[in-house]
């Protein structure tokens, strides 16, 4: 303000006085008039400096939190999968989370567990001096309040800017108690939008509604969750935030946990009491963090956290897939025709191989090496995976025959009918080539898809065929949805043509009988080749552009945007009724109005017939 005075020698200003009324100054010199400014301005700030005090001072004998929740005034959607608004209570902005919905039997009820293991990971978060918004859980778990924080999320600064650095510094500091954790989308699914630098100067994790048992949108992780803390290796996978901690700082961090343990466990405790959880929830949380901290002290002993940074390749083209079959025979559990592991290990191998001059156009176009993006495509193909859900898609017609006759579904090797490919023979040669299945049945033929069509012997068709692998798809949808669009429906599906009505597949059950593919399986086949559920490869991802466009793009399962139409599982084993968690039904889907109450009509007869049975009946 004072460089802008104009260049004057004298002034004139009129000043008042209570008694003598108006007294004019002429002739005041600058450098005074510059000095009186001044000293207006810093009594100025002293008084500013005293209303904040005793403003603040009023704020404080105010409460922070309101008793009720609709207290609130002035609430704003703040957007999200969750509902999350926005409002004012003490002229303060606070952030509203609501429990979310479920539907159980046509009656609607809270999943209020989610909030309070998220409220709960908050707390463990505080006691460890990690930055969280303030916050106050209601009822067990039907609301929680936030302070909202101001300042800038992680996605708007880039990388050569000071803050993106300060704030991966800070974030890296948390790294293991992440993993503890489970918290999965601790960086956010938007490049950072679940971090934020507070105009405190503090790095703070906004929304850790994705920790401990319950993923983001609700569904329970289940063995994803147990007593391997995995996220040492995925969460580092996953991110680049903490693509290169270093073992020295992991190794310090377990011991803060290590020596904080009782801390940790306490605080469940704690919270467990103050917000009434059952006894039995508290017990399976605290049995599942005890052994995940343990896990953390064996972890630490057994690797000694000294060892080099694996470099080695191995028999195979890259560190990645080196380190992708170690525990393979152990770990892996997959059911299915005999040979089926080593069926899929064997084409792993030849597909990277073979497919090589892809990945190597890939690292090109993003100026990456080779093994960095074999790193980060295995990364993203094991977050999707972790994030979905697995379907079946099912026509009306054989509805009834599914559900109260069979009781499970059957392939064209059975039917001699198919909503897709109606061509047995070539399945079968796929089949042999991708898992395996009847291969002893084939000795001596030369089963070579480029050299179709050999047509198999009959004996090779019938063997079997009531076990033959079920096809059907994942999605990150609730309900289900993929398409090209915004993956839900409406629009409908992508694989409506196979079946209106969609099946939700059990994870736990899935896991253990489930092969996978980015794309239809029956033309490439083992050219990119199925591999488990439970521990996908990049392999599975067929290549068909550039690198940086794949990785960009790859988002989620459920909006198919990288050339493909949909995203395929391979049951195994048999996919039965005893398989099914729920049945999803929209008229949005391709479902009219008369037969959506057919669905219910049939649904309604199965249930009679297994009235112990909890699957459910989900229109939307």
């Amino acid at each position: 303000m004072f460089d802008r005075l104009p260049k004057l020698k004298t002034v004139e200003i009129e000043k008042t006085k209570p008694i003598e009324g108006k007294v004019f100054i002429t002739s005041v010199a600058r450098e005074m008039l510059l000095s009186f400014y001044k000293r207006i301005k810093i009594h100025t700030e002293i008084e500013k400096s005293k209303e904040i005090e005793t403003t603040n001072a009023e704020i404080k004998e105010k409460p922070e939190f309101p008793d009720n929740p609709d207290e609130i005034a002035g609430t704003e959607y703040l957007g999200g999968s969750s509902g999350v608004t926005a409002g004012y209570f003490n002229g303060e902005l606070l952030v509203i989370k609501k429990a979310r919905k479920s539907d159980s039997g046509g009656i609607e009820s809270e999943n209020t567990q989610q909030l309070a293991d998220e409220y709960i990971a908050d707390r463990i978060y505080e006691a460890m001096n990690v930055s969280i918004p303030t916050s106050r859980i209601y009822s067990g778990g039907t609301h929680k309040i936030s302070k909202f924080i101001p300042g800038k999320d992680l996605n708007t600064f880039s990388k050569d800017q000071p803050e993106f650095q300060k704030i991966k510094e800070e974030l890296r500091g948390g790294f293991v108690l992440d993993c503890l954790l489970a918290n999965w989308d601790v960086v956010g699914t938007a490049g950072g939008d679940n971090i934020r630098l507070g105009d405190d100067g503090k790095v703070y994790r906004l929304d850790n509604g994705g920790a401990l048992r319950f993923r983001a949108r609700g569904a329970k992780k289940g063995e994803d969750f147990g007593e391997k803390v995995g996220e040492l290796d995925s969460l580092r996978i996953k991110s680049e935030l903490f693509a290169d901690i270093s073992d020295e700082d992991i190794e310090k961090q377990i011991e803060e946990v290590l020596e904080n343990r009782d801390k940790i466990l306490g605080v469940i405790d704690s919270v467990a009491t103050t917000i009434n959880l059952s006894d039995e929830s508290v017990a399976e949380l605290r049995s599942i963090m005890e052994k995940r901290i343990d896990y953390l002290k064996k972890f630490k002993e057994a690797k000694g956290l000294k060892r080099k940074e694996k470099t080695d390749k191995g028999a195979h083209e890259s560190v990645v897939t080196n380190n992708y079959f170690e525990g393979w025979d152990e770990e892996l559990e997959l059911d299915g025709n005999d040979g089926i592991k080593d069926k899929i290990r064997e084409n792993i191998i030849q597909a990277e191989k073979r497919n090589q001059r892809a990945y190597e156009d890939a690292a090109k176009d993003l100026m990456i090496s080779v093994e960095e993006f074999k790193g980060r495509l295995q990364a993203k193909i094991e977050d999707m995976v972790k994030r979905t859900d697995f379907f079946r898609a099912t026509q009306l017609d054989v509805l009834e025959r599914v559900m109260n006759v069979d009781g499970r579904w059957k392939s064209q090797f059975e039917t001699a009918t198919s909503d897709g490919t109606l061509n047995p023979e070539y399945r079968s040669i796929q089949e042999i080539n991708m898992f395996g299945f009847n291969s002893n049945e084939a000795s001596g033929i030369p089963i070579d898809i480029y050299r179709y069509p050999v047509k198999p012997p009959r004996k090779i068709l019938e063997k079997d065929k009531e076990k033959r692998p079920i096809y059907g798809y994942f999605s990150d949808d609730e309900h289900g949805g993929i398409n090209y669009n915004n993956g839900k429906i409406p629009p409908p599906t992508n694989v409506r043509s196979y079946g209106t009505i969609n099946f939700k597949i059990n994870k736990e059950r899935a896991l253990k009988k489930a092969t996978i593919t980015f794309h239809d399986s029956l033309g490439p086949g083992s050219e990119w080749p199925p591999t488990p559920a439970a521990k996908p490869h990049f392999t599975s991802f067929r290549l068909t552009y550039g690198g940086s466009r794949i990785l960009n793009e790859l988002r989620g399962p459920s909006i198919v945007n990288w050339g493909e139409s949909y995203t395929e599982v391979q049951y195994h084993g048999q996919l039965t009724m005893d398989d099914v968690e729920s049945i999803h039904i929209s008229t949005h889907n391709g479902l009219s109005p008369e037969e959506i109450e057919e669905v219910r009509e049939i649904f309604n007869r199965y249930k009679q017939q297994h009235p112990e049975s909890a699957i459910q009946l989900i229109e939307f």
